[in-house]
């Protein structure tokens, strides 16, 4: 027997009986227990789940659900089981793959064939057009009236065969070499020093 007071008149002691769960010495794990076991009467639930019981778990509660959904509202029955309606709806409705099939690349209509190409790049690498930018030679050929390709298609073809340098002609001036005076006899060479002047 247990004495516990009450909010009734007076605050009274009224006599009251602990639940057995509650007293009962199994109800607590003792320290000489292995690590991992689940005495009787030890409360469960998220508890399995730490202890390596998290398939078994999740196991039970979605069959509880799929038993519960009929009856009750998909939210009523997250309520009972303490699960986030969002969990019970990603699990029902997994992820699709975000891994697109392979397709070849579409072609465009106006893209230009090997043909085209080669008579393009033989015009950008003729005498006349040699050290021009391709800017220049699209701006140059249509004010002649004649369309080949755009600026960033010629550009193109120029960076495929490594051609997008400088194209005009560039000086190469050769090394120079520092004069250096060698004295082989005394008063062969004088300096002036005219830092001071």
């Amino acid at each position: 027997m247990q004495l516990t007071l009450h909010g009734g008149f007076g605050g009274r002691p009224t006599e009251k009986e602990p639940p057995e769960a509650v007293t009962s010495p199994a109800a607590y794990p003792t320290p000489w227990e292995p690590a991992g076991a689940i005495p009787a009467g030890y409360p469960t639930g998220i508890d399995l789940r730490e202890r390596g019981f998290r398939q078994e778990t999740r196991q039970i509660v979605d069959e509880a659900f799929t038993s519960l959904a009929p009856l009750t509202s998909f939210k009523v029955a997250c309520d009972l089981l303490g699960l986030s309606r969002a969990t019970m709806y990603r699990r029902r409705r997994p992820a699709q793959s975000t891994e697109s099939p392979s397709r070849t690349p579409a072609v465009h209509p106006a893209a230009l064939d090997d043909t085209e190409r080669e008579r393009l790049l033989e015009l950008l690498n003729s005498d006349r057009f040699v050290d021009k930018s391709a800017a220049q030679v699209w701006a140059t050929l249509l004010d002649e009236g004649v369309y080949l390709a755009s600026v960033s298609t010629m550009y193109r073809l120029l960076r495929a065969r490594a051609q997008t340098v400088e194209r005009r002609a560039q000086a190469a001036h050769p090394a120079r070499k520092k004069p250096e005076l060698l004295a082989t006899r005394p008063n062969e060479i004088w300096s002036w020093d005219i830092t001071k002047l």
